[in-house]
């Protein structure tokens, strides 16, 4: 990766550290109001399409702030960088939610769960936060981005690619 590129990724995650860390404190409460028996399930559904929008929302918010934005890029490549240093704080906090769910649920139903089986159940958490968060919330962060991506100032100047000179023959 280039230098310049490496540097939006990393500006755009430092950015949006703090939506990512509002989004994971609304999923968390979500998470564990999911335990609840009955009205659970309702909650869960809202725990998941929250994630997936938090994702979404936070590269529509991020796309028009960020700058300067490297030279020669394509309008889509900058929405993918974008996306990616997006989606990287939202993994953690997406990660760091789920695990305090699960161990809120090895908590109140311990009697159900073996060491094993709660060590297995925290390391699913964490790997299924972390890949699953990086590999959908880019993709999602890509899409918001992208659609947001036109406010930005700098993108005109950016996405410009200019012909070398012409030589004579």
């Amino acid at each position: 990766m280039d230098a310049q590129i490496t540097d939006l990724v990393k500006r755009t995650a430092q950015a949006s550290v703090r939506y990512a860390a509002m989004a994971g404190g609304g999923l968390l409460i979500l998470n564990i109001l999911s335990k609840i028996p009955v009205i659970g399930l309702f909650f869960l559904c809202i725990y998941g399409l929250c994630s997936l929008a938090a994702a979404a929302g936070i590269g529509y918010l991020m796309a028009p702030t960020i700058s300067p934005l490297p030279y020669g890029q394509s309008k889509p490549m900058l929405a993918l960088w974008i996306g990616l240093g997006v989606a990287i704080p939202l993994a953690v906090a997406t990660t760091i939610a789920s695990v305090v769910g699960t161990l809120f649920d090895i908590a109140i139903d311990h009697s159900s769960y073996s060491l094993i089986g709660g060590l297995f159940a925290l390391i699913g958490s964490v790997f299924g936060g972390i890949i699953g968060g990086l590999i959908i919330g880019t993709a999602l962060a890509w899409l918001g981005s992208f659609f947001s991506l036109d406010k930005n100032p700098n993108l005109a100047a950016a996405t410009q690619m200019t012909q070398p000179p012409a030589r004579p023959f």
